[in-house]
């Protein structure tokens, strides 16, 4: 439908965006800006996980091997255990030291757009909108990418035992569920990350929005109450379910059907540290617009036994332990 309000509006911001009075220009990005960022903190996969958090150049550490930003941080540390003795005994020694690692930054960008002016003034819809749509989209999709490609790396490979990962935390990080989503495969599922010497609990449960679907075949006799009414007549994408929380996603590229991820609480499995904000370039030349934006981000993942994963499908149940 025709909105001459929607059209008016953008041929003011497209106005400012290319004015030569760079105060002007600086609003109008600084509009997007603003967008960008609101649009950031609800969506993306990695953002619902570990909420980010801002820092700025001052809190960086100068390295001897690199000229990049990094921030230096520190791990709770670990001590030797208590033991007995006899009266007039003397302790063991110990050694105090607190472990540290650094968080590298690196630059996230969308790509570039290109437009011609004039042809941008007759779009009828909001422009700042599409935009956003098109470019945080990209951004968020390499944050949630990068992600969850260092989370299979570190849960190891599926029912195996022979990993690092088991070696370390005491208990496999990927396993068959055997079986699609009922009381018997959420109750495996929520054993996998106490199973480990970590002892943590799982805080958020990941699926695509396919899987999710699964928990409709939930009923009195499984969940209880009128819960199952309710998840019948209304469905069911995110929620608590085993009091975790449980987000789905349509990015089933990224998170395949079946397959789901546990997190435990953000302060116990690493860093999302945002050094630059998403920031929108533009640029102008004669009658061609181009715009992109971009965003400078360090994320880690410390804690191994922070993270697990579980395949809802599989003939038959693995086990976290053997």
């Amino acid at each position: 439908m025709f909105d001459p309000n929607a059209k008016r509006e953008n041929k003011v911001w497209i106005q400012s965006l290319t004015s030569s009075d760079n105060d002007l220009s600086k609003e109008a990005q600084g509009k997007l800006s603003e967008f960008f960022v609101v649009k950031a903190r609800e969506n993306g996969i990695y953002r619902k996980v570990q909420p980010p958090v801002n820092v700025t150049i001052a809190d960086c550490v100068p390295q001897v091997d690199s000229p990049k930003p990094v921030i230096v941080r520190t791990m709770q540390p670990d001590t030797d255990s208590a033991y007995s003795l006899p009266f007039g005994g003397i302790p063991m020694n110990g050694a105090i030291g607190v472990p540290r690692y650094r968080i590298m930054f690196e630059r996230i960008k969308s790509r570039r757009l290109t437009a011609d002016i004039l042809n941008l003034q007759t779009y009828d819809g909001d422009l700042k909108q599409i935009f956003t749509d098109l470019l945080l989209r990209d951004l968020l999709a390499e944050e949630d990418r990068k992600f969850l490609a260092t989370a299979d790396t570190m849960v190891g490979t599926k029912n195996s035992a022979s990993t690092a990962r088991f070696a370390l935390v005491g208990a496999k990080g990927y396993i068959d569920l055997g079986g699609p989503i009922s009381r018997a495969t959420l109750e495996l599922l929520d054993e996998g990350m106490a199973s480990t010497n970590r002892h943590l609990e799982s805080a958020v449960y990941l699926v695509n929005n396919v899987t999710i679907k699964q928990v409709i075949t939930l009923d009195r006799a499984a969940i209880g109450g009128d819960m199952a009414q309710q998840i019948l007549m209304k469905g069911f994408s995110e929620g608590e379910i085993l009091g975790k929380q449980w987000f789905s996603t349509i990015k089933t590229d990224l998170v395949a059907n079946n397959i789901v991820y546990g997190f435990t609480t953000p302060d116990s499995l690493g860093d999302f540290l945002v050094l630059e904000d998403v920031t929108v370039s533009t640029k102008t030349e004669n009658w061609m617009l181009e715009l992109f934006c971009y965003e400078t981000v360090g994320g880690t993942i410390i804690n191994t036994g922070g993270i697990i994963k579980g395949n809802f499908g599989g003939d038959a149940a693995g086990d976290w332990l053997v």
